[in-house]
């Protein structure tokens, strides 16, 4: 008798606690506001610079300023992906600051006063900005398919997302909690999106990165 009591008080706590993890609101204080300057829409000013002026000196030199204050760091996280899988990009864009100077300095006239100026702030180099570490990595997403990341953000403190489209395409971007409750969706017909969010305790959180469109869609992936 003393069993089937303890049975009966296991399976009657069971909806209690299934009710309870239903109940579990998003890990998330409050959602930041998309407007604003941060080290992580930074990066993506400078991600939009480089592949907009990729054989153009003058954008690659704001490219390089807008990196360096950004103080980028090259990543390699591991992705899922749900729909046809696309190839890795054939030209990573790199937003080091170092390689996109150089990628200027090749671009400028020879003997020009872009170049001798090129020269000038490559001897001189940036100034060590005193933001956090961000973080970017090129990736590509096949058509009509979505890239998964799964990212740790901490409690309490800001957490920033974004992907800066390279090609024409529109990409949306959507971030999910552990429990898959939605935190924050950017899914404007633009190919920037960027999220900002606090969480409310440390966990681990999925970028979702969506390509709507029919043709493959290079992109950079950033995040603080």
């Amino acid at each position: 008798m003393r069993r089937i009591s303890l049975l009966l008080a296991v399976l009657a706590a069971l909806p209690v606690a299934a009710i309870a993890s239903e109940a579990k609101g998003p890990n998330r204080l409050f959602q930041a506001s998309a407007s604003g300057v941060s080290p992580v829409s930074m990066l993506l000013d400078a991600a939009s610079l480089a592949n907009t002026g990729r054989t153009n000196p003058e954008l690659l030199l704001a490219a390089a300023r807008a990196s360096a204050d950004a103080n980028p760091n090259a990543s390699t996280r591991v992705k899922k992906t749900e729909g046809a899988k696309a190839a890795a990009a054939e030209k990573p864009l790199s937003l080091d600051p170092a390689k996109l100077l150089e990628a200027a300095a090749t671009a400028a006239q020879p003997f020009s006063s872009l170049a001798e100026h090129l020269v000038a702030v490559k001897k001189a180099g940036f100034p060590a900005s005193k933001r956090a570490k961000t973080y970017f990595q090129t990736e590509r997403v096949g058509a009509g398919a979505t890239d998964i990341f799964e990212i740790s953000f901490k409690g309490t403190e800001p957490a920033q997302v974004g992907i800066a489209g390279l090609g024409e395409g529109d990409i949306d971007l959507r971030v999910f909690d552990e429990q898959w409750n939605e935190i924050c969706a950017a899914t404007s017909d633009s190919s920037r999106e960027y999220c900002s969010f606090v969480p409310a305790t440390t966990g681990m959180f999925r970028i979702r990165v969506k390509n709507q469109g029919k043709a493959v869609e290079d992109y950079v992936l950033v995040t603080n």
